[in-house]
C-alpha cells in the first residue's frame, strides 16, 4: 500500500508543479526546415509563420536558430501557408502544403536580398517524404474515408494497409464486406499481437475498457473524422505499446459554418448469393445474407465567435440485419436435442446511436481549451456474431442478448505555446461502458448450455452471462522544448480503472456432447463477480536532434503497472458453500524500455530517406492467468459422462467429486475450494523486466519518384521473450504415460489419414485431479521464442485532378518454438511451428476521376487463407490397447489429438474487388456525391473460418466472405 500512495503523491505533485500536458495528437505534424541565403550560408533568426484556416489562432510562429533550422510543432492536419521574413531579404511564401497528422513536411528557403515588401512566391509540390521521423505509419484522411468504398469504420479502412490483420486471433472471419462486418475488432502488423499491443486513441486520448486497454467499447462517430492515422512500428516512448496505435483525429468545426449528410442503404435485394459448388460440397447449404444495412450520418459545425470558439457536433444512426449461415432457432427450445427451424433463420440484428459533439476555445493568444462528448447506446440480439470461434457455432438461443444501455466518453484538453520554443499541454477524459446481457427471447431457466464437439454446434442456453462495468479514467501530460534542430519532450500518462464483471452460468452446468451423444459435464461455481482496480502510469523523455542531413530519435520510458482485486465474500452456492477472498495486489511490474531511431536524408534533397530502429516495449494482459484469488481458485472442472439409459439427465451426486453412477471423477479436486490452486514465482509477481517483452528493428527507405508520388521498402523484425508458464507441482512428467492413435483414414487428411500419431500422453489415475499450479518463467525449463520477419514494398501518389493510388505487398514469417517440457512430455508434439513465407499480403486503393464529374474508386485486398487444422476426439475405447489401461478420466473419458501438424496446410488465398461510381452535382459551395458501391465485385466466396473438430461436419465452412453488395449512398456537403 505505501507504493501505492506513493504513486499518488507523485502524480499529484507532477500535475500541480511541473505543469505538464496531455498530447491532444499523440503523433503531432508540424513543418520543418532551414534557410539560407543565395550563397548556401544559413540565416539564424529568420521568423517563420505557418497559417492556416485549420488554426484557431490562424498563425504559428518561431524562428531559425544558430543553424538556420526550423520547428513548428503541434500543427491541426490541413493546408499551409509558410512564410519566411528576415530585414534585408525578400519574403518568401510557400502555399498549398498539405500536412496530415504525424507528418513533418520539410520546407526549405532560399532568400534572396531585397526588401521586405517584395515576396517571392515559391510554387511547388508538397512534400511527401518524412526525412525526420522514422515512425512507419499510414495516414487516411477524410476524402479519402467519402471517395472509397469501405464500411465506414476504422477498422475496415486498415483493411486496405498491406500486411495489416483486423481481429487477428480470428482467421479471417472479420474480413469486412461493405460494413456488413461491424466493429470493435482489434489490430496486428508485422508480427504483433492483437491483443496487449493494439491501440485506440482519439485526438490522442486513449480509450479502452479498463482492464483490456487494447479494445475501445466506444464506437467511431464517423462523421466527426477529419483523419484517421495508424502507427505501425518505430513507436516513440510516448507510446507504452508496439502494436498498432490507432488515433482518430476529429473535425472541430471553423470560421465558417459547414457540415455533411450522409445517408447509406442496402437490402437483401442488394446481395447475390456466392453459396459456390465448391462451398456445397464440404457441407455449406446456405450462407450468411443480408436483411438490412443503413447508417445516417449528419454532422454540422461552425463558430459559435469568430477566432474564438467553434464547435462540431454529428448524430450517427447505423446498424445491420444479417442472417448466419446455416444457423436457424431450434423447432423446440426445450429439447435435448437441437433439431432447426428452417423458417426461423438466425438473425444478428444490431444497431448503434452516437451523439458527438466537439468544442475549441481560444481563450487567450496562449491559451486554448478543446472538449469532447460523446454518448452512443447500442444493442444486439445475437452477441458474438453466431460463432464463438472458427470452430463452433451457436445457435440463437445459445447466445447473449447484449444490451449496452450506457457507453459514453468525456474529454477535456488545454493547450499553451508559452513561447515559440516551450509548449504546454494537458488533458484528462473519462469513459464510461455497462454491457447488460441476458438470455435470448424464448430461453427459460431450466435450458442448459450444449456444446457438440462433433457437429461443431453449440445451442441450449448461453455458455455464460456477464454483466461488466468499466468506469476507465486517463491522464497524459508532456512539456516540450523545440529548437530549429532539436526538439526534447518529456511528460507521462495514466490508466485508472476499477471494472467489475458478474458472470454467471445458467444451472451451474453445461454439457458437451460428441455426434448427439454426451460425454462431459462441466460444472460451475456460478454465479462468480470480480473486482479489478488497474493502474498503468508511465513517464517518458522524447529527444529529437537534427545534424546536418541525420535525424536521431532517442527515447526511453518508465512503466508502472499494478493490480489490486479488493476482499470479497461470496454467497453459498448449488456446488460449493460460502467463500471468503482476502485483498491481493498483484503484479507490480516495473519496466525501462529504450527507443533509438535515425532518418538521414540521403541526397539533401528531402526526397530521400533511409531509416532504422531498434525499440523495446512491454506487452500488456500479458499474464496466463488472472491472479485475482477467485480466479486463480478452482471455479470449473470437468467429468466424463456415460448417458448409459440415453435419457440426457446425469444419473449421479455431481456434489460428490469422486466417481459414481454415470459420471467420472472430476478433473480438479480443488473445484470451489477457497484454496488458492495457482500460486506466482515471487520473481515474477514484483519487479523490474518481468512482463512478456518485445523488441522490433525495422531498416526502411523512402524515395520520392516523381513529384507527389512515393515509393518505400522496408523490413521488419519482431521478437518476444519474458514468457510464462503454468506449472502444475503436483505432477511431473514421469507422472505421465505415452499411447498412440491411429488417425482416421480419410482423403482429405495428409497422406489419406491411417497413419500413427505418437507422442501422446495420459496422466496416471492416482495423479488424475491434483492440481498446484506456479506460474513463472518459462526459460527455467527451456527456451521459447517467438520471431517474425517480414518485408513491405509500398507505393503512395498523390496525382492530379484528385486521383490517388495506395497500396503495396506484405512477404512475412512468424517462427515459433515451444519445446519445453512442463508437465506433460506432450508438449514437445508439433512444439516447433513455422508459418509461409511466401503468402503474401497485397492491399491497392485508388479513384480516378472521369468525365462529367463521375469518380471511379476502388480497393483489391489478397490475403491469404486461414489455417486448416483437426483436432480429433479419441474414446477411451481407442486408446486403451496402447495405453496398457483406461484413460485416467475413466473407461468413458476421451483425448483430443491433432491431426495435421500446425502450418502445414491452408486455405485459399483470398481476393475481394470493391469498387465504387460516385457522380458529384455541384451548386455553388454547395456538392452532393451520389454513389453506388459494389463489394465483392467478383462475388468470392473464399473461406475464412471452418469447423476444426474432425467429424462429420469437419471443414465445413463457418464463415465464408459475404456475398456480393450494391450499396447506395449519398452525402451531402456544404
Amino acid at each position: 500500500m505505501g507504493i501505492d500512495r506513493s504513486l499518488r503523491i507523485l502524480i499529484t505533485t507532477i500535475i500541480l508543479t511541473a505543469l505538464p500536458a496531455v498530447i491532444w495528437a499523440q503523433a503531432q505534424s508540424g513543418i520543418a526546415g532551414v534557410a539560407r541565403d543565395t550563397t548556401g550560408a544559413v540565416l539564424p533568426g529568420v521568423t517563420v509563420e505557418a497559417a492556416s484556416p485549420a488554426l484557431i489562432e490562424k498563425v504559428r510562429t518561431v524562428v531559425t536558430d544558430e543553424r538556420g533550422q526550423y520547428k513548428i510543432v503541434d500543427l491541426r492536419p490541413g493546408t499551409y501557408a509558410v512564410m519566411f521574413t528576415l530585414a534585408g531579404f525578400h519574403t518568401v511564401r510557400r502555399e498549398g502544403v498539405q500536412l496530415t497528422s504525424g507528418f513533418t513536411a520539410s520546407i526549405n528557403a532560399d532568400m534572396s536580398v531585397g526588401t521586405l515588401e517584395e515576396t517571392v512566391l515559391v510554387s511547388s509540390q508538397s512534400p511527401v517524404v518524412d526525412v525526420q521521423n522514422a515512425r512507419q505509419q499510414r495516414v487516411i484522411t477524410v476524402e479519402v474515408v467519402d471517395t472509397l468504398p469501405s464500411g465506414r469504420n476504422w477498422q475496415a479502412m486498415a483493411a486496405i494497409i498491406p500486411g495489416m490483420q483486423v481481429g487477428a486471433g480470428t482467421g479471417g472471419s472479420n474480413q469486412d464486406v461493405g460494413g456488413l462486418k461491424g466493429e470493435g475488432n482489434v489490430l496486428a502488423i508485422h508480427g504483433g499481437h492483437a491483443t496487449g499491443e493494439s491501440r485506440q486513441r482519439t485526438d490522442g486520448m486513449l480509450g479502452s475498457n479498463g482492464g483490456t486497454i487494447d479494445r475501445n467499447p466506444y464506437r467511431v462517430n464517423t462523421g466527426m473524422v477529419q483523419e484517421i492515422n495508424y502507427e505501425l512500428g518505430v513507436n516513440t516512448a510516448e507510446n507504452d505499446s508496439g502494436g498498432v496505435i490507432t488515433n482518430i483525429i476529429t473535425k472541430e468545426g471553423g470560421n465558417r459554418f459547414s457540415g455533411s449528410v450522409f445517408g447509406t442503404f442496402a437490402n437483401e435485394d442488394f446481395q447475390s448469393d456466392n453459396l459456390s459448388a465448391k462451398v456445397r460440397e464440404r457441407g455449406l447449404t446456405t450462407v450468411n445474407s443480408l436483411r438490412q444495412l443503413w447508417d445516417l450520418n449528419p454532422g454540422f459545425g461552425g463558430p459559435i465567435k469568430r477566432d474564438k470558439m467553434w464547435f462540431y457536433g454529428s448524430f450517427r444512426y447505423w446498424g445491420s440485419n444479417v442472417q448466419f449461415a446455416g444457423l436457424y432457432h431450434a423447432k423446440d427450445p426445450q429439447s435435448i436435442i437441437y433439431q432447426p427451424d428452417l423458417s426461423r433463420p438466425a438473425i444478428n440484428d444490431t444497431w448503434t446511436t452516437s451523439y458527438d459533439v466537439r468544442l475549441t476555445w481560444q481563450v487567450t493568444p496562449r491559451n486554448k481549451l478543446s472538449s469532447y462528448w460523446g454518448e452512443q447506446p447500442r444493442r444486439s440480439l445475437a452477441a458474438g456474431g453466431g460463432t464463438t470461434s472458427v470452430t463452433i457455432a451457436r445457435t440463437p438461443e445459445g447466445l447473449a442478448y447484449q444490451d449496452i444501455p450506457m457507453d459514453y466518453t468525456r474529454k477535456l484538453v488545454w493547450t499553451s505555446p508559452v513561447t515559440n520554443r516551450i509548449l504546454l499541454l494537458a488533458g484528462f477524459s473519462f469513459d464510461r461502458t455497462w454491457y447488460k446481457p441476458s438470455p435470448s427471447p424464448g430461453v427459460t431457466e431450466n435450458l442448459i448450455a450444449i456444446t457438440d464437439v462433433g457437429r461443431g454446434l453449440g445451442w441450449g442456453a448461453a455458455a455464460s452471462y456477464s454483466v461488466q462495468n468499466w468506469p476507465p479514467k486517463y491522464l497524459k501530460g508532456s512539456v516540450s522544448y523545440v529548437t530549429g534542430s532539436h526538439a526534447f519532450k518529456v511528460g507521462y500518462e495514466w490508466h485508472h480503472s476499477r471494472d467489475t464483471n458478474s458472470s454467471r452460468t445458467q444451472n451451474d452446468v453445461t454439457y458437451t456432447f460428441l455426434n448427439d451423444r454426451p460425454t462431459t459435464i462441466t460444472m460451475f461455481t456460478s454465479p462468480t463477480t470480480t473486482d479489478t482496480v488497474r493502474d498503468n502510469m508511465g513517464i517518458f523523455a522524447q529527444d529529437q536532434w537534427t545534424v546536418a542531413r541525420l535525424t536521431v530519435n532517442a527515447g526511453v520510458r518508465w512503466d508502472y503497472y499494478a493490480n489490486r482485486f479488493p476482499a470479497k465474500q461470496l454467497p453459498p452456492v448449488r456446488f460449493v458453500g460460502a467463500r471468503d477472498f482476502p485483498e491481493v495486489t498483484m503484479p507490480r511490474w516495473m519496466d525501462v524500455n529504450p527507443r533509438l531511431a535515425v532518418s538521414y536524408d540521403l541526397f539533401g534533397t528531402g526526397k530521400t530517406a533511409v531509416k532504422s530502429s531498434i525499440s523495446g516495449y512491454r506487452v500488456h494482459n500479458a499474464l496466463p492467468i488472472n491472479p485475482d484469488p477467485l480466479s486463480t481458485s478452482v471455479n470449473n472442472a470437468n467429468r466424463s459422462w456415460n448417458d448409459a439409459n440415453g435419457d440426457f439427465v446425469p444419473q449421479c451426486d455431481l456434489v460428490n467429486l469422486d466417481a459414481n453412477g454415470e459420471c467420472g471423477p472430476i478433473s480438479n479436486r480443488n473445484f470451489g475450494r477457497t484454496v488458492i490452486a495457482t500460486v506466482y514465482d515471487p520473481e515474477l509477481a514484483e519487479g523490474y523486466g518481468k512482463s512478456l517483452h518485445s523488441w522490433e528493428t525495422t531498416a526502411t527507405i523512402q524515395h520520392e519518384v516523381l513529384p507527389e508520388v512515393s515509393a518505400g521498402f522496408g523490413y521488419f523484425r519482431r521478437t518476444y521473450d519474458n514468457f510464462t508458464i503454468t506449472d502444475n507441482l503436483a505432477v511431473s512428467s514421469a507422472d505421465y504415460d505415452s499411447f498412440c492413435v491411429t488417425a482416421p483414414a480419410d482423403a482429405r487428411l495428409p497422406g489419406g489419414g491411417g497413419h500413427r500419431i505418437c507422442g501422446l500422453y495420459d496422466l496416471k489415475p492416482s495423479k488424475f485431479g491434483q492440481f498446484s499450479g506456479l506460474v513463472t518463467f518459462a526459460d527455467q525449463y527451456g527456451e521459447r521464442r517467438e520471431v517474425y520477419d517480414g518485408i513491405d514494398a509500398i507505393i503512395n501518389a498523390r496525382l492530379p485532378k484528385g486521383a490517388f493510388v495506395q497500396g503495396g505487398v506484405n512477404f512475412g514469417r512468424t517462427k515459433t518454438d515451444n519445446c519445453l517440457v512442463v508437465d506433460s512430455p506432450q508438449a514437445l508434439l508439433n512444439c516447433e511451428v513455422t508459418s509461409p513465407f511466401f503468402q503474401p499480403a497485397i492491399s491497392v486503393a485508388g479513384m480516378y476521376p472521369l468525365v462529367w464529374d463521375l469518380q471511379l474508386s476502388g480497393t483489391y485486398q489478397h490475403k491469404p487463407g486461414p489455417e486448416i487444422t483437426a483436432s480429433y476426439t479419441a474414446r477411451n475405447a481407442e486408446i486403451v490397447s496402447s495405453l496398457g489401461r483406461n484413460l485416467s478420466s475413466g473407461i468413458n473419458g476421451t483425448a483430443t489429438v491433432p491431426l495435421i501438424t500446425p502450418g502445414t496446410l491452408y486455405e485459399d488465398a483470398l481476393n475481394q474487388f470493391d469498387f465504387r461510381i460516385t457522380r458529384i452535382f455541384r451548386i455553388d459551395q454547395t456538392r452532393i456525391r451520389a454513389s453506388f458501391d459494389l463489394y465483392n465485385a467478383f462475388n468470392s466466396s473464399a473461406v475464412l473460418g471452418g469447423i476444426t473438430a474432425y467429424g462429420a461436419n469437419w471443414l465445413r465452412p463457418t464463415s465464408i466472405l459475404d456475398g456480393r453488395l450494391l450499396r447506395i449512398s449519398a452525402q451531402l456537403d456544404f
